[in-house]
């Protein structure tokens, strides 16, 4: 539906990718379903992202067009990572890479992760540490990469940069890091102040389990 309105929020959002939008054929129900179902996963799974920065956290997503590129990199790349493909025991992303996806290479939008520096930036600065910290953004495409965006340092000063990381090591407990612009604090109206999210973050004797009301 609205191809010319899909089109052109493709164009808005993405400079990464080149996309086609094509009307399928009338008899392709099942192919439409599935492409249906996707879609339908994507724009929840981006809702739920929403909620879970504002509850858990007390954040909203900056609604730039970069910022919400990543977003939806990201949770486009989530159901790569874990919808298996209709007819197939294998998802998306396992398919295009021909290699085995792993949990713990996925994490929160924007939470802290320790990425592998890659070659082309040990190259510029050879003092480098093999891992820094950073935010995670999403998993690079046809690849067993991830996008993050952390602060590296170039001869006297620390420059923020977007790099592939061949792999990432996850923290806990989970933290989001809000130094490279991707959200904004929401503000209690009633006192001006920030917001105190409605779910702690964390269980405070197991770290890896969340608490819920």
């Amino acid at each position: 539906d609205a191809e010319a309105a899909v089109s052109s929020l493709i164009a808005g959002v993405s400079k990464d990718f080149i996309f086609s939008v094509k009307r399928a054929g009338p008899q392709s129900h099942e192919s439409n379903g599935a492409a249906e179902r996707a879609v339908r996963v994507i724009k929840e799974s981006f809702k739920c992202l929403l909620m879970e920065l504002e509850q858990r956290f007390g954040l909203a997503l900056v609604f730039d067009p970069t910022t919400i590129q990543h977003a939806l990199n990201y949770v486009s790349m989530a159901h790569n990572n874990f919808a298996v493909v209709h007819g197939s025991k294998r998802v998306p992303r396992e398919i295009s890479t021909d290699s085995r996806v792993h949990v713990d290479t996925f994490a929160l939008f924007g939470s802290l992760v320790l990425g592998e520096v890659p070659d082309s930036l040990r190259q510029q600065n050879p003092q480098l540490p093999r891992f820094i910290p950073g935010a995670f953004l999403h998993p690079q495409f046809q690849s067993m990469g991830t996008v993050i965006i952390a602060k590296v340092r170039m001869g006297q000063e620390l420059t923020v940069r977007k790099f592939v990381a061949r792999s990432i090591k996850l923290c806990v407990p989970i933290r989001v890091c809000n130094d490279y612009g991707l959200f904004s604090t929401l503000v209690d109206e009633r006192t001006g102040r920030p917001a105190v999210p409605s779910l702690p973050s964390e269980d405070p004797v197991n770290p890896h389990f969340h608490i819920r009301s």
